[in-house]
């Protein structure tokens, strides 16, 4: 139907720039804080890499949540806005033990509200399970290269901080989208049309 292939089209969109964002994100976090708020601020770093990877599934679910919504699915969105806050609930538990457990909850929560979307969302759209899983291994693929090459890169590099998040950047862009197009991605394709 019309909703499928609208629903399908900007999800792949969405993965594209979200996976794109996120990798980003979380090879520049180092000098980009160092550069924007100073060295002070080095142990927040794996804190604020742990929340871009928890960011990552937040546009997804947003995205989940507005297909339930077009559909005028009332009830369904109020029960997946109640699963969403017991998870957080549920997670925010974790302070009594600690911060550490705590952000490790919070971020395990949104892949838990992203599997309950998933699963509400089927329900109104018919899911192709291979196409999504094909979605989601070709943009982690894309993610995760470029990430791991700048982080073997990292320890070797011993410059400012602004020319590693100059030099970061570059190489993440270019590995990023020269992968998809070893992928012939057609939503990236597409968005390079448009610029």
């Amino acid at each position: 139907s019309d909703l499928n292939k609208v629903y399908y089209n900007g999800l792949a969109t969405i993965l594209l720039i979200t996976s794109f964002l996120v990798g980003l994100m979380y090879v520049t976090a180092e000098p980009l804080i160092v550069l924007l708020i100073t060295d002070k601020w080095l142990p927040s770093v794996p804190i604020y890499k742990l929340l871009v990877i928890g960011f990552a599934v937040q546009p997804i679910i947003a995205y989940g949540s507005s297909a339930i919504t077009a559909q005028g699915l009332g009830q369904k969105h109020l029960v997946l806005k109640i699963f969403k806050i017991l998870f957080t609930v549920v997670s925010i538990l974790f302070l009594l033990i600690s911060f550490e457990v705590f952000l490790i909850a919070f971020v395990v929560s949104w892949y838990m509200q992203l599997l309950v979307t998933f699963a509400f969302v089927s329900s109104v759209i018919a899911l192709d399970t291979k196409w999504l899983l094909k979605q989601f291994l070709k943009y982690l693929i894309a993610l995760l290269i470029p990430t791991y090459l700048i982080i073997l890169m990292e320890g070797a590099l011993h410059l400012t901080s602004f020319y590693k998040l100059s030099i970061f950047t570059l190489l993440y862009i270019t590995v990023y989208f020269m992968i998809l197009f070893v992928f012939k991605d057609k939503y990236c394709m597409a968005l390079v049309r448009s610029v």
